[in-house]
């Protein structure tokens, strides 16, 4: 854990990137989501590998409530409900490649699933992000801090609270990365907006270090 208790003036940005909201409409999908979505979509896009800038995310509703728990094993599957949601971060240039998807019925790993347009959505001016994962070479968790302080340095951003949550082993069908979840916390919304639309390292097209608001822990 980071900690940092100075005081910082928000400002008040706009950005040029937007998420693009498709609701999954059919029955179930892999539970390696992330990288099958992201191979299908590739099928859909024109010089998807060569495409830059472009973050994947999808809703998929809580692990567990209700009495009801997520299939944790990597062969299994996940049944989609009306919350289920893949949005594709991308630039204002690229909105009309991008809704060309609506109507269109993908098959990730034998699961068909349609994609429904459902809105466009400015970025959310939050002082509290939160990515499911983030790719780091470093098993210790002071090492992978270090690293994510060093990113944000790069990126001229200022970060009070930085919190490290699950360490995962990923499969993104051709390699297996070890990620940890990340919060950054109380961040003023200029640079807020910039972590949301330039992301952190590697994979953000198969949903790695794409960051989106979460309640504040303040």
């Amino acid at each position: 854990m980071y900690w940092n208790d100075d005081e910082e003036t928000p400002l008040e940005p706009q950005s040029n990137v937007v998420d693009v909201v498709f609701v999954m409409q059919g029955k179930t999908l892999p539970n390696n989501t992330l990288s099958a979505v992201a191979q299908s979509l590739s099928e859909q896009i024109q010089n998807w590998d060569e495409l830059q800038n472009i973050g994947l995310h999808l809703k998929l509703g809580g692990e567990e409530g209700n009495g009801w728990f997520r299939d944790s094993d990597p062969n299994g599957v996940l049944y989609l409900s009306r919350r289920t949601k893949l949005v594709l971060r991308v630039g204002k240039d690229r909105l009309d490649s991008i809704q060309a998807l609506a109507g269109i019925e993908i098959d990730v790993q034998g699961h068909v699933v349609k994609l429904v347009h459902k809105s466009n959505k400015s970025l959310a001016h939050s002082s509290t992000l939160y990515s499911h994962h983030v790719i780091s070479e470093f098993e210790e968790e002071i090492d992978f801090l270090q690293y994510v302080q060093q990113q944000l340095q790069d990126y001229d951003v200022k970060c009070k609270k930085i919190l490290c949550g699950k360490s995962r082993e990923l499969d993104l069908a051709d390699r297996k990365v070890f990620t940890r979840s990340l919060m950054l916390n109380e961040l003023s919304k200029e640079d807020s907006l910039l972590i949301q639309a330039r992301g952190f390292g590697q994979e953000q097209k198969r949903g790695c270090g794409v960051f989106v608001p979460y309640k504040t822990i303040s």
